[in-house]
């Protein structure tokens, strides 16, 4: 499905109607990553309606990023925005100086205004594609780190990515260790699969082989549709 802006409940609200209008019998949900919280999310709203709904919740090394202590949030928006000017820096070979302690104390439209000039003053110019990816990769983070989870009965399976991931840009609150992810307190029906890969290519060769062998078997027993 396409991508769409906004809250995750408002998207998964227009995620549901449309499901609800091309599989009115029901279907399989998932996705990758943040991709795979709009189907859980989508899937929890069918239910919530008393529709036909997901036969299986497929998240694909997907998680629920940690909580920010109370009033923290500020600090760990500037710590990011500085580990994303070193990463320009490191990447274009572009010097965009920008501290956490010139990012603290100002809201966060204006902390992205910062890097912008920033990278201005460093005479970085990125192609369109480039920032348009930045920029909704950064709007979908946010709208994760903005979403509160509720609980789901259906069957879910999750494919956990084993190895450590080489993030650009690293973060505490989505360095989320131990098997489940955080998912057995929401999904009393939670299936987890190890894959031998990380975050990034999960969906690669030979990872990806091994996914679909597992979920072509899982769904031959569920008698799932797609």
């Amino acid at each position: 499905m396409e991508r769409l802006d906004g809250p995750v409940s408002e998207r998964c609200r227009r995620y549901a109607e449309a499901i609800i209008e091309r599989f009115p019998r029901g279907c399989v949900i998932g996705g990758w990553s943040f991709g795979g919280v709009l189907g859980y999310e989508t899937a929890r709203l069918l239910a919530a309606m008393g529709r036909a709904g997901a036969r299986l919740v497929v998240l694909l090394d997907a998680a629920l990023p940690l909580p920010v202590p109370a009033g923290d949030e500020e600090h760990a928006l500037a710590r990011r925005f500085a580990a994303f000017a070193e990463y320009l820096t490191r990447t274009y070979g572009r010097a965009v100086r920008l501290s956490a302690d010139e990012l603290r104390g100002l809201p966060e439209d204006a902390q992205r205004d910062l890097v912008t000039r920033r990278m201005t003053e460093a005479g970085l110019e990125l192609r369109p594609a480039i920032l348009r990816h930045q920029q909704t990769s950064y709007e979908d983070t946010r709208a994760l780190e903005r979403y509160q989870s509720g609980g789901y009965d259906g069957h879910v399976v999750l494919y956990r990515a084993e190895r450590e991931t080489p993030w650009a840009v690293s973060d505490p609150r989505y360095e989320i260790s131990g098997e489940t992810r955080g998912w057995d307190r929401l999904c009393p029906r939670l299936e987890v699969v190890g894959i031998d890969a990380h975050h990034l290519n999960l969906l690669d060769p030979p990872a990806v082989t091994v996914v679909a062998a597992h979920l072509r078997e899982l769904l031959s027993t569920i008698g799932g549709e797609q």
